[in-house]
């Protein structure tokens, strides 16, 4: 570790990729410590004439290789029988933890020049990668959600939406620039009917529409109203007693019809399409890392899950 004349810490590392130093800031506090602590111990074992934070077990003049620690990374996989979603032994690969931070960095709208820097590539095209699968993989997302979401009006009966409004884009577009809204759900009626008789009213106005997404918000309105009731009731207070009994049976029809998962076979099936499209993808990248890694194991291993995908892709394609 090195610091700046303001005592800020900074990691200096060989990067074998780029064959050149490589000097990134650290910023958490406990990563420092945590590196400092090692540092204490190998000058405790290895004095200070140790350059490496991670030197060979064998001699203080080499460094830790990555094979060695992929392959320890896999020997404690298999003692803690580490598998992926199919139950299959999982691979890890040394590179894999770039990648995690690189997504991460890119998820918290760190700027693609920041995220470049950090993980020493030779061009910014190489950091645009991660852009495009953070973009690719939200569209999914957002996606599947769109399939699984439902509106509801105050009688429980579902409110269907034009495909084109409904797209995601779309949504996501008008919660960028909406101006005042509920804060819960939607308004169903029209700004030509005037003014609004229900003001403040949400609640029990039959206009209003709500959807699963608003399911979390609508349970704490209705364990309120029911403790509301409740204490109305013990101290006599007929007029509230009233108000929050409506608010309670309103609630209840809402939240009852979105909670049913009755779905057509169809939206079943477009719902597992999506979900292989992202594991396929997910199964080409990694078969792409191990080979470049040669880690011939993984890569027999994700060659036979890449044929697996794509025949149920195929199979669920295919026109009936």
């Amino acid at each position: 570790m090195i610091c700046d004349d303001k005592h800020e810490w900074y990691l200096r590392f060989y990067q074998s990729k780029t064959h050149r130093e490589h000097v990134i800031p650290l910023i958490e506090e406990e990563v420092i410590a945590a590196i400092q602590i090692q540092q204490q111990e190998i000058q405790a074992h290895w004095g200070k004439t140790c350059a490496y934070l991670f030197p060979s077990k064998s001699s203080p003049t080499k460094p830790y290789l990555q094979a060695t620690f992929r392959r320890q990374l896999n020997v404690w996989a298999t003692q803690c029988q580490i598998t992926d979603g199919n139950q299959h032994l999982y691979h890890f690969t040394a590179h894999q933890f770039r990648h995690t931070v690189g997504m991460r960095l890119i998820n918290e709208d760190v700027p693609l020049e920041v995220v470049s820097r950090l993980l020493g590539h030779r061009s910014l095209s190489m950091t645009q990668v991660y852009a495009r699968v953070r973009d690719k993989k939200l569209r999914t997302d957002l996606e599947r959600v769109a399939r699984k979401r439902k509106t509801v009006d105050y009688q429980g009966n579902a409110v269907k939406g034009n495909p084109q409004a409904n797209d995601p884009e779309v949504q996501m577009t008008r919660q960028g620039v909406r101006g005042q809204t509920l804060p819960v759900g939607g308004c169903g009626r029209l700004v030509v009917l005037g003014e609004c008789s229900h003001a403040n009213k949400c609640l029990t106005c039959p206009m209003w529409l709500t959807s699963t997404d608003d399911l979390p918000s609508l349970k704490s309105f209705y364990e309120r109203a029911i403790r509301l009731k409740q204490r109305a009731t013990e101290v006599g207070n007929q007029v509230v007693t009233d108000q929050q009994a409506r608010i309670v049976t309103v609630l209840a029809v809402r939240i009852k019809s979105l909670e049913a998962t009755e779905m057509d076979g169809s939206l079943c099936v477009d719902d597992v399409l999506a979900q292989l499209h992202t594991d396929l993808a997910e199964a080409e990248s990694g078969l792409e890392e191990a080979r470049e890694a040669r880690l011939m194991l993984a890569v027999r291993h994700l060659e036979r899950a890449i044929t697996e995908i794509k025949a149920r892709i195929a199979a669920l394609e295919e026109p009936a």
